[in-house]
């Protein structure tokens, strides 16, 4: 436990960190906390023990210290360090409550799923590698959509997308029975991002609506960036009921990249298929107010104000009785 805890910090502490870190000239923005009944936020203040002009490795250990306390006490926390604008970052933790209910789906089926060949896979890790050479070099590539997929202004990056590209047409399904049935996370998550270069999206989209309720965060959040950069591509007769309520569920998990991520996808379903506000609104409004306004995040209150805004203006969701259960199992 205490080795998964440490990679998941580790891993979100680097996503999270710019490049001015190694120049310590990031500072402490404050600590972003909804409450819990295992600790208050005054306690969780004494434990960072943090100014506001402390600098990124500070902030680094104090994430350490807390991660260190919740693991002697046996208790469950996500820790993240998060930018905050311009040179300057926040600690979020989140301390789930031992009684909550965190709806977590099922696999169909669990087996490791065999693929046709591995290749896709090794060139998506060395893709990974070009990209993070790219970003420490100072020269980070722009993403760049050509035709509804995703490249970037990086010639060498495009030729292994387009390598990809080769093994897919063959591979589709079984990228997304690997979604649907392997055990592993990692490769689960790997597979929803290989699928953002295959065709018919909207197939695609309907088949992993149950990577919403995912267990693994990782799986989740690639999920949730599939379907944002291709809400405006699903048609008419999509399920939007189903997709508006695993985002409604992403958006109470206890975690920031679960929390800003879904608050997008609301946010851009909402501006796209109105037809969606008043299930949305059901849902999501009471804790898109309480986000909106306890949150020092841009990332968390910017995406929340203008939520609230389209909420000011629509009908809720028809009746009580119509309306759906959202602790029912995920399944879909």
């Amino acid at each position: 436990m205490v080795k998964a805890l440490w990679l998941k910090l580790s891993i979100l502490f680097v996503t999270c960190a710019s490049a001015a870190w190694a120049d310590n000239v990031d500072t402490y923005a404050g600590l972003e906390f909804f409450g819990s009944t295992r600790i208050n936020r005054a306690a969780l203040e004494r434990l960072i023990n943090l100014r506001s002009d402390a600098n990124a490795q500070r902030i680094e250990a104090a994430a350490a210290r807390l991660q260190n306390h919740f693991e002697h006490d046996h208790v469950s926390a996500n820790i993240e360090v998060v930018s905050v604008g311009a040179d300057q970052l926040a600690l979020v933790v989140d301390v789930p409550d031992p009684l909550s209910s965190i709806v977590t789906r099922r696999l169909n089926r669990p087996h490791r799923v065999r693929v046709t060949s591995e290749k896709p896979f090794l060139i998506l890790a060395d893709l990974h590698s070009r990209l993070d050479q790219l970003e420490q070099d100072g020269r980070p590539a722009r993403e760049e959509w050509r035709d509804g997929y995703k490249f970037y202004s990086d010639e060498a990056a495009n030729q292994m997308i387009e390598a990809i590209q080769q093994f897919l047409p063959s591979m589709r399904n079984e990228l997304l029975d690997t979604v649907d049935c392997d055990p592993d996370p990692v490769r689960r998550a790997q597979s929803i991002e290989l699928l953002e270069w295959a065709a018919e999206p909207n197939d695609t989209a309907m088949n992993m609506l149950a990577a919403f309720d995912d267990v693994d965060l990782h799986v989740r959040a690639e999920c949730a960036k599939y379907f944002y950069a291709r809400l405006d591509q699903l048609a008419e007769d999509f399920p939007y009921d189903a997709l508006v309520q695993g985002l409604s569920r992403m958006l109470s998990r206890p975690t920031h990249q679960d929390r800003s991520k879904s608050l997008y996808c609301l946010l851009k379903l909402c501006q796209l298929h109105t037809q969606v506000v008043p299930l949305a609104k059901s849902l999501c409004e009471r804790k898109v107010g309480d986000l909106s306004k306890q949150s020092i995040l841009p990332t968390i209150k910017q995406p929340a104000d203008k939520l609230l805004a389209i909420f000011a203006t629509a009908p809720r969701y028809a009746t009580p009785q119509d309306q759906p259960n959202q602790n029912q199992d995920s399944s879909f």
